[in-house]
């Protein structure tokens, strides 16, 4: 409806600017229609006064019959012929009618010139108006090209160029909220950078140093064996630190789609159990499943897994050898719950509340990357789920993860 209005709005103006003029008209029309009766009581007292000064007798009446409208007027154009003053033309060698004639004129070239002077005061009053505002706006988006989002053009009215501004503001809003995240990515890329170098410094150097053995030709084979295997652990971290990297990228920067399909929670535990088996056994790890039956879970099934994986590791990787861990799963109207608690060495107090920041190392594990449990959280929330944390330093630690169904 706005938008109508402001298409309008011109058209509404010259209306009323036609209103005054109009107005303007009628006002000389009736100044005009005053003179000529004022000229025509003149001429009458003319008259009247000469047949006065001529006749003093004359009766009244006969002066109202000179004056009214029945007064035989075809016998006064025909004496009037005689002298040549019954023609229009011959009208203006009257003094009277010709003084007449020339204010008339003199009226219509003031009253023509000031309507004109007026309805360009008026346009112009509008256009400079209109040119500031659009000033306003060049010199606002000048401002928002050096980066200044300081300043604020809103305005309420109706119209074409307070509709244009405020538009031009919200995407300011958006610009500078792109600025400011810009910012954080980059600040945050730096601090990535540095991370990531440092966590393959460790292994490239220790790898770097095992050649170095294995280039020893008098090296003892169990020692050769021994560095052979602690250079393909070094490479395994690498390779698994880059490919969660590259998962990680995946997911911040919007490239891929997390799928919504009904996965069996069943199925879904054991294949995220199906990597991490054979570490689980060789700690004599003790699994515990407790998995409602039928259960169907709403997510991204490869996606869903990697997270869990992430998180079982964690538990396996704190737990002492013949420990427990619990994977418990249960369903409910709102959300579906998945609890993996294991009774291993826990997490610090000082250090819970950033186990799921990226990169953060926990004073108690220094081998750890820091990069598992926040892609974990991430692909969960993405999924319009929650994770959350309970733990006891030396008592054991329990994740536990909702699903909401909408």
């Amino acid at each position: 409806m706005f938008k109508d209005v402001n298409k309008l709005r011109p058209l509404v103006i010259q209306i009323i600017l036609l209103i005054f003029f109009t107005i303007l008209v009628s006002i000389y029309a009736i100044h005009t229609h005053n003179m000529y009766k004022q000229e025509i009581i003149r001429n009458n007292a003319r008259i009247i006064g000469i047949i006065i000064e001529k006749y003093p007798n004359i009766e009244i009446e006969a002066i109202k019959e000179i004056i009214s409208d029945d007064a035989n007027i075809e016998q006064g154009i025909e004496t009037l012929g005689k002298y040549g003053i019954d023609d229009i033309e011959n009208l203006d060698e009257i003094t009277s009618i010709n003084k007449l004639k020339n204010k008339m004129v003199l009226g219509n070239i003031i009253f023509v010139v000031s309507v004109i002077i007026i309805y360009i005061l008026i346009n112009l009053y509008f256009y400079k108006k209109e040119d500031k505002r659009l000033n306003d706006i060049s010199n606002y988006i000048s401002n928002i090209l050096n980066n200044d989002y300081s300043l604020d053009i809103r305005e309420y009215d109706e119209d074409s160029i307070s509709a244009l501004k405020n538009y031009i503001y919200k995407i300011t809003i958006k610009l500078r909220n792109m600025s400011e995240y810009s910012q954080k990515e980059k600040e945050y890329l730096e601090v990535a950078l540095s991370d990531i170098s440092h966590q393959l410094k460790t292994p490239l150097t220790s790898i770097m140093v095992m050649n170095e053995l294995l280039e020893n030709k008098n090296l003892e084979e169990s020692k050769r064996k021994e560095c052979q295997q602690k250079s393909k652990q070094q490479l395994e971290k690498i390779q698994w630190l880059i490919t969660s990297l590259l998962k990680i990228s995946q997911i911040d920067s919007g490239t891929i789609k997390l799928k919504k399909e009904n996965v069996n929670a069943k199925e879904l535990i054991n294949k995220t159990q199906e990597p991490l088996i054979i570490q689980i056994e060789a700690k004599s790890i003790t699994l515990v499943k407790d998995i409602e039956e039928n259960l169907e879970i709403i997510c991204d099934e490869n996606w869903t897994v990697e997270a869990l994986i992430n998180i079982i590791k964690n538990a396996y990787e704190h737990t002492e050898k013949e420990g427990t861990i619990k994977i418990m799963v249960q369903g409910n109207p709102i959300y579906n719950e998945i609890k993996i608690e294991d009774n291993g060495s826990g997490i610090r107090e000082e250090d819970i509340n950033h186990i799921f920041e990226r990169f953060y190392k926990g004073k108690s594990n220094k081998e750890s990357i820091g990069i598992g449990l926040n892609m974990s959280k991430t692909i969960i929330e993405k999924q319009n789920g929650t994770i959350e944390v309970q733990s006891t330093e030396g008592v054991g630690t329990c994740f536990t993860i909702k699903m909401f169904k909408f």
